[in-house]
């Protein structure tokens, strides 16, 4: 399974909540956040005037996609989680060209 959905309740107690805040998305396949995370959100958004494709992959020894698209120019996207989605080795990030940003939002 790509993404392990986790009970909230059971993951809170003892765990250090994170907010990466706005960070840059890479033109070269990077990681944004390392090691396993449980998010419960993500936050995308595009500034710059031209479209651009956002990739997101969990950290795993074989990366697996969880989300691909593409954000006019302007444009945002918000990722939420009913429950905080674990990801196994963090998560990597790849931005078609450069200007897009994102906030991940969850607990390590």
């Amino acid at each position: 399974m790509l993404v392990e959905e986790v009970n909230v309740r059971m993951h809170r107690a003892g765990r250090r909540g994170f907010d990466t805040g706005i960070v840059d998305i890479p033109t070269t396949e990077s990681a944004i956040v390392s090691g396993d995370v449980y998010v419960s959100s993500i936050f995308i958004s595009n500034p710059s005037a031209v479209a651009v494709t956002v990739t997101l992959k969990d950290g795993g020894s074989v990366p697996k996609t969880f989300y691909s698209a593409t954000l006019a120019a302007g444009g945002k996207e918000e990722i939420h989680f009913h429950e905080p989605a674990r990801f196994r080795g963090g998560i990597r990030a790849v931005a078609s060209v450069s200007g897009a940003v994102m906030i991940v939002i969850g607990y390590s």
